[in-house]
C-alpha cells in the first residue's frame, strides 16, 4: 500500500468522524472493495475501531449491497444486537458468497457473545 492510499483513508476516516456524514464515509466501505488487500484491511480496521458508530455507515452499504461480504465481517467484529441482527438477514442471500460470509460473521458473534458471558461469570 502507498503511503498516499493511507493518508486518504485517515483523512477520510477523520473527516467522517468529525461529521458522521455518510457520503464523507461511503470511501472507507469502497476501500473494503480495495484490489490492495493492505487497503482493505486498513479501511476494514478503521471502521472496526469506530465501533457502533460506523453502524449507520454499514448499513447504508447494505442497503446498497456495497462490499456486502466484507461489510458483514466489519459488522461480526463489532457484534452488537444491531450487528447480529443484520448479519442473519443475509443468510438466505441469493448470492452464495454473502450467504457464506453471513455464516462466517454469524459464528464471530456467536464466539463473541459466548467470551462476553464467561467473563460476567
Amino acid at each position: 500500500m502507498r503511503a498516499k492510499d493511507a493518508a486518504r483513508l485517515a483523512t477520510r476516516r477523520f473527516a467522517w468522524r468529525a461529521t458522521r456524514s455518510l457520503a464523507v464515509g461511503r470511501p472507507l466501505v469502497e476501500a473494503l472493495g480495495s484490489s490492495d488487500e493492505d487497503v482493505r484491511v486498513l479501511a476494514g480496521t478503521l471502521l472496526t475501531r469506530a465501533g457502533r458508530k460506523a453502524e449507520p455507515l454499514l448499513l447504508d452499504a447494505l442497503s446498497r449491497r456495497e462490499n456486502v461480504p466484507a461489510v458483514l465481517e466489519v459488522l461480526a467484529s463489532i457484534g452488537d444486537d444491531t450487528a447480529a441482527r443484520e448479519i442473519d438477514r443475509h443468510l438466505d442471500d441469493p448470492d452464495p458468497a454473502v450467504v457464506e460470509a453471513a455464516r462466517s460473521a454469524k459464528r464471530v458473534v456467536s464466539m463473541a457473545q459466548t467470551l462476553a458471558a464467561r467473563r460476567e461469570r
